[in-house]
C-alpha cells in the first residue's frame, strides 16, 4: 500500500500554496522595528530623581508617542508599546503645567540645564502637583529626545520631564 502523494496531484499544490500564503502573511505582519525601551527611559528619569543635587539628563528613546505620569512611563511606536514604573518622583510631565509660550521657552531652558528654575514657576509647579493624579496621562506625540531635570519646589524634589 503506497501512501505517498504524487507531486502532480492538485491537492498537493493547493496545500503548498496555502502554506506559502500563510507564511507570507505572517512575515508581513511582523513589526518593522522593535518597541521603544521604556525601562531605559525610566532608569534615566530615576537617576535624575535619586540624585541629591539638581541633575539633568537627556535620552534618545525611539518612541513616536508617550504617556508620562507621576509613577510610570509608556512609549509606543510601530514596533509596539513598552511600559515601566518610576521609582523616584514625583514626576511631573511638562504637559501637566499650564504655561504660556514664553514660560514654556524658559522651562525648556531649565530642562536643558541651561538655567535654574525661576521663582515665578514654583507656584505653577506646586499647583500642578496638587492636581496631578496617579494615573498616566493621555498619549501624546513624542519628540526624539527625553529630557528630565530634578528641581526643588517648596522643599520637595520634583522631576520635570519633557518628551
Amino acid at each position: 500500500m503506497d501512501l505517498d502523494a504524487p507531486m502532480d496531484a492538485w491537492y498537493v499544490w493547493v496545500g503548498v500554496a496555502l502554506v506559502s500564503i500563510g507564511l507570507v502573511a505572517f512575515a508581513v505582519g511582523l513589526p518593522s522595528q522593535p518597541p521603544p525601551d521604556a525601562g531605559r527611559a525610566a532608569a534615566a528619569i530615576d537617576r535624575v530623581g535619586a540624585s541629591e543635587h539638581d541633575a539633568v539628563t537627556s535620552l534618545d528613546h525611539g518612541g513616536e508617542a508617550v504617556r508620562v505620569g507621576p509613577e510610570r512611563i509608556a512609549l509606543r511606536n510601530r514596533g509596539g508599546t513598552d511600559r515601566a514604573t518610576l521609582s523616584f518622583g514625583p514626576v511631573l510631565p511638562r504637559e501637566a503645567l499650564a504655561l504660556n509660550s514664553s514660560q514654556r521657552t524658559v522651562l525648556d531652558g531649565v530642562l536643558a540645564g541651561e538655567q535654574p528654575l525661576p521663582g515665578y514657576l514654583h507656584d505653577t509647579i506646586s499647583d500642578a502637583l496638587e492636581s496631578l493624579d496617579t494615573v498616566s496621562g493621555e498619549w501624546r506625540p513624542a519628540t526624539d529626545t527625553l529630557r528630565a531635570r530634578s528641581v526643588r519646589v517648596d522643599g520637595q524634589r520634583v522631576v520635570l520631564v519633557a518628551v
